[in-house]
């Protein structure tokens, strides 16, 4: 197979390191000097060569998941177990790649041998012992090897209750649990894990870690970090967000949070009562509240999204939208910026009210007040609004023509004074009881003085507006 300009540079480019190209049959291509010095071969005997020819017997089975693993376009590194030319055993550490044409790059790197266990363990305890993070160390026939003293905290018990013994004896039921998986992953396939996991103690008692779990020559390193109080807040955090959630979820307002970036963080369900648009359609499609606005109303609401930006004030104004039905509804619109504890802008919240109901109330008083203004001033019969203490307040034109006084002589006297002085008594203990809500209406005829001393009958029909 051809091999191209780029795999070339990249073995010149790190002919320090021990680097083999293959083919997905697993036939050796190339290889740079410090690979042939490393396998005791020529680059001519290693070009007849397939990689199963390099590893040791107990590897071939590896090797086949991890090509598969490799076509994916992961980056593999791991322990193998390799063999010379001289047919001597060492262990190495591989880092895999694919690159172009199907051809796969191995970077090879020798592990020094320990001169022996005591000295391992010096290497173990220096730098180890005193680091914040638990340490441990496990054989490959999972016996505990090392601990340091965080992780005696983080096992919950003594140190030397655990070396020497096996994993599983010292947790009964282990095996059937994820780390156990994933330690028996990294012993036998030499790779490296992160992972988060929930330690259930023999006591009932959880704690959660964050595990790290690498290959090593005495088997595997496994790094503890205790995260139980950061989960604690985390399921706090999570509690309070789903009360907050379902107090505005079961709201009859349409609330939403906007981004600075105009998408959607948030929307309340209310939006699929108030306009027929599911919060879906909405977050598909943040444009959705301009496309539904009333033709008379899109002006105004660009400008109003274009001209608040970040601006920590709020802003209110009614709109008018069309839903998905056709129907038309007014919008109480309020909005707000929502700053973080450093004060950073996260974008701005909206409450969108439906106050269709109050717009057509509003329409419906508007009109009573006009019939009754062309009533007032247009109408044949003498009107007027008089006070509590029996003033008049306001008269129309033909009430003036009646009396022969104007307006504001009007608003000088009472109306008892227009009546003729025998038929005061008439209507005195009526009114009291009209003020008081005795009784809905008061009707009566009665004779009347005008400016000029003429007198006249009148019927009079009087109301009482109680704010």
């Amino acid at each position: 197979m051809k091999k191209s300009k780029y795999e070339l540079e990249t073995l010149s480019e790190q002919e320090a390191a021990s680097i083999l190209l293959i083919n997905i049959n697993a036939q050796i291509l190339d290889a740079n000097k410090a690979a042939c010095n490393l396998l005791g071969y020529t680059k001519e005997e290693l070009t007849r060569l397939t990689v199963k020819d390099l590893l040791s017997a107990d590897e071939d089975n590896r090797y086949a998941s991890t090509v598969e693993t490799l076509s994916k376009g992961k980056i593999i590194q791991g322990e193998w177990k390799i063999k010379r030319k001289d047919q001597q055993i060492f262990r190495g550490i591989v880092s895999s790649r694919k690159l172009k044409d199907d051809c796969l790059e191995a970077i090879v790197r020798e592990i020094p041998q320990e001169p022996d266990s005591n000295a391992s363990n010096q290497r173990f305890q220096l730098p180890l012992d005193h680091l914040l993070e638990g340490c441990q160390v496990m054989g490959f026939d999972w016996r505990y090897l090392y601990l340091n003293r965080t992780a005696e905290i983080h096992n919950r018990r003594p140190n030397a209750d655990l070396l020497g013994n096996r994993f599983q004896d010292i947790w009964p039921g282990i095996e059937e649990s994820e780390v156990f998986r994933f330690i028996k992953l990294s012993l036998e396939d030499r790779i490296s894990i992160v992972f988060e996991y929930e330690f259930v103690f023999p006591d009932g008692s959880k704690g959660w870690f964050d595990l790290s779990i690498q290959p090593v020559p005495e088997g595997v390193f496994i790094l503890s970090i205790d995260i139980t109080e950061r989960k604690k807040v985390e399921q706090s955090l999570r509690e309070n967000e789903e009360k907050y959630r379902l107090v505005i979820d079961n709201t009859t307002e349409w609330i939403y949070w906007m981004t600075p970036e105009k998408k959607l963080n948030y929307i309340s369900p209310a939006c699929q009562t108030i306009t027929g648009y599911s919060m879906e359609d909405f977050i598909d499609n943040p444009g959705l509240i301009m496309e539904i606005a009333h033709p008379e109303y899109k002006e105004k609401l660009q400008n109003h999204f274009s001209s608040i930006g970040q601006l920590n004030e709020s802003h209110q104004f009614e709109f008018r939208i069309i839903t998905k039905t056709g129907d038309t509804k007014w919008i109480s619109h309020t909005c707000s910026p929502i700053l973080d504890s450093d004060g950073k802008f996260l974008g701005r919240r909206a409450v969108n009210r439906n106050i269709t109901d109050l717009k057509q109330k509003e329409e419906q008083l508007r009109d009573s007040e006009l019939r009754f203004a062309k009533l007032f001033e247009k109408g044949p019969f003498g009107m007027a609004i008089v006070g509590s203490d029996l003033k008049w307040k306001i008269v129309n034109s033909v009430l003036e023509n009646m009396f022969g006084y104007s307006e504001k002589e009007m608003r000088e006297f009472t109306f008892l004074e227009v009546t003729y002085p025998d038929d005061r008594h008439l209507n005195v203990e009526n009114l009291r009881k009209l003020m008081k809500n005795e009784i809905p209406v008061l009707r009566s005829e009665k004779r009347y003085v005008r400016k000029n001393g003429e007198i006249f009958w009148g019927a009079l029909t009087v109301t009482a507006n109680f704010k």
